[in-house]
Formats: structure tokens, sequence, C-alpha cells
């Protein structure tokens, strides 16, 4: 059995230490301010409030099972799972200027920080075999005429071995 749960507390727990200008990587590096929250849910479902923008969001999507040896019963068997999580980075920027979008480039920069933090840990603290991103997506959601949420979206490969 997986802990997800347990995986995302540790993913999580990387993201909070990484939140600070003393890390060698810095979560809230080149955004206009920093990281307010880093949740365990998907914020699709469960809405975040305002006051906790920026925030850094962390839900599992998908895990694929494969059976890796044969034995004589399906409880004895070593298997390989997969775990697809979803890390979301999600700006609130207001400012809008002629010459470009504030709140696409606070996304942009938190994504980069996040691929780049979840790269130095492929481990993710010796829980995953190994890890990687395998891709980022960019939203936007339009709040009113003056508030333009942007939400990254990163797709983070996870195999175990159990």
């Amino acid at each position: 059995m997986i802990d997800l749960n347990n995986f995302k507390t540790q993913i999580k727990t990387i993201f909070d230490a990484a939140n600070t200008t003393t890390a060698s990587t810095d979560l809230s590096s080149g955004l206009v301010r920093r990281i307010q929250r880093v949740v365990k849910y998907n914020p699709g479902k469960l809405p975040i409030q305002a006051s906790l923008y920026p925030c850094v969001a962390i839900h599992t999507a998908a895990k694929t099972i494969e059976n890796v040896t044969i034995a004589r019963t399906q409880a004895n068997g070593k298997r390989k799972a997969e775990i697809d999580f979803t890390i979301d980075g999600i700006v609130w920027n207001s400012a809008i200027d002629s010459d470009g979008d504030p709140a696409d480039d606070d996304c942009e920069s938190l994504m980069e920080n996040i691929e780049e933090i979840m790269r130095a840990n492929p481990t993710v603290a010796g829980i995953a075999t190994w890890s990687f991103p395998t891709a980022v997506t960019y939203h936007q959601i339009r709040l009113d005429e003056e508030s333009h949420m942007r939400i990254g979206r990163m797709n983070y490969r996870a195999t175990v071995f159990y």
C-alpha cells in the first residue's frame, strides 16, 4: 500500500522549506508577492480564499499499477506504481500594463521554480524510486474585469515499487 497522503505531505514539506530567500531555489523567486500557502487539495473542488494567493496546491491525479513479479498469490507479488500528481501554481495579480502581463510573468516564474525544486528532489524524501515533471500547462481565470488569476498546472510523475 502506498500512503498517498504522506506523499503529498512530503511534497508540501519540500515546498515549504524552499519558500525562503535562503533556500538554494526560492519558491517565491521572481514573484511580486511571496507564496502565502502550500495546500494539499484540488483548488477546483475547494476554492482557496483570496488572501492566500499566490499559492501552490498539490493533489493526486492518477495511479497506474503494474505487476513486476510472478508470485503464488496477488498479495505476495511486487508492484510498480506510477503516480501522477498535479501541482498547481496559482497567482492573482490585477495589474495589467500596455507592455506585458505581470500575472503571466509571475505564473511562469512560479512554475519554473516548482520544476527546479522538484528536479532537485527526485526521490521525494526517499518515498519514490524516481520522479520527474512531465508537462506544464497554463490557464487563465477571469474573476472580473480587473482581477486575473493565472494557473500553471504541472503533471508530476513518481514511480514507486512496493
